[in-house]
């Protein structure tokens, strides 16, 4: 039942082909790159738990876990959105120190991104 588009399998493919390509630094669990691709890739990934429909003509919205009975739904012409479990949280990783290790701005560009991820959406 899920739908997978054009563009997020164009985008699944990009992740893959990243996180399988020897070149880039994406087996280090520092890799910040990466592990934000992993995440995005697993919510790419992610199957529903449930099927919700509001469609009934009783007004009374009705729910199932099972998929043979929300494909039902869909063969009526009935509305059907998928329900997912909310993903944890992600880690804010810890500040990096300044290492002078001959990468410009490397920790300048950790510790902003480190605090945008803290300040969240309290714009």
């Amino acid at each position: 039942m899920t739908t997978i588009t054009r563009e997020n399998a164009e985008i699944k493919s990009f992740i893959t082909g990243f996180l399988s390509d020897s070149a880039h630094d994406n087996q280090s669990s520092d890799s910040l790159l990466a592990n934000v691709f992993r995440i995005a890739l697993a919510s790419l990934e992610a199957e529903p738990v449930a099927w919700l429909h509001s469609d009934n003509g009783l007004g009374i919205p009705a729910i199932t876990r099972s998929k043979n009975i929300a494909d039902s739904w869909l063969s009526k012409g009935w509305y059907v959105q998928p329900l997912y479990i909310a993903k944890p949280v992600p880690v804010v990783p810890d500040a990096r120190p300044s290492l002078n290790n001959g990468i410009v701005g490397f920790d300048e560009g950790w510790n902003a991104c480190r605090a945008a991820m803290l300040k969240g959406d309290k714009s």
